[in-house]
Parts: structure tokens; sequence; C-alpha cells
């Protein structure tokens, strides 16, 4: 469903894109491997509920601004529990990517 929405128009779906599809493979991947942390359930939990949010959460800036900030949640929990410098470090990235975000008058300010 939320494949269909032009990922170009605004940086936050593509902040969200790319990241959640990421997610969901490391996630499977230490879950293939039988490493059952609960870092990885939470990666896969959060990455997992984007795939289902329905198209008015995505279209609303705060709505899609309050998953992003929980999947990186997950990311950071992730990385942490399994001492992943290149998890902990695209983390970090992805933050300073999404301060331009912010700038696009995406999201409301005031």
């Amino acid at each position: 469903m939320w494949l269909r929405l032009r990922l170009c128009r605004c940086s936050c779906y593509r902040s969200l894109f790319f990241p959640t599809l990421v997610g969901l493979a490391l996630a499977i991947r230490e879950l293939w491997r039988r490493s059952w942390q609960p870092a990885t359930w939470a990666l896969l939990l959060t990455a997992g509920m984007v795939l289902f949010l329905p198209t008015s959460n995505i279209l609303d800036p705060l709505g899609l601004s309050r998953f992003i900030i929980g999947l990186i949640v997950g990311f950071l929990l992730f990385g942490v529990q399994h001492s992943s410098q290149r998890v902990l470090l695209y983390t970090q990235l992805w933050v300073v990517t999404l301060i331009f975000v912010a700038r696009d008058n995406f999201l409301p300010s005031g």
C-alpha cells in the first residue's frame, strides 16, 4: 500500500523507506541465526509495524515522524546489544539527515 507513494517527493519518506527494509533484513538475519535477544525482536516489530501503517499515518508528517523516532530507537537498541559499530554509526548519520527534514518545513514548527 505505502510503496505506491511517490517516495521522491519528500525526504521524510525516503528516510523511512530504506531504513525499514534494512531493519527488517537485519532482524530476520539475526533471528535466522537463532539470536533471540530482545533488541532483535524490538527492531523486527518496529520495522514490521511500518509495513502495515495506514496511508493516513504515512501522509501525516507528525505520525510519520513518530514512527521514524521509534525505528531509530530500535536501531540503537539493536546496535548496542549486538555491539555493532556499523549500525550505530549509520543511525547517527540517519539522525543527522533528519535534521534536514525539519528544515524542509515538512514538520510544523512553533
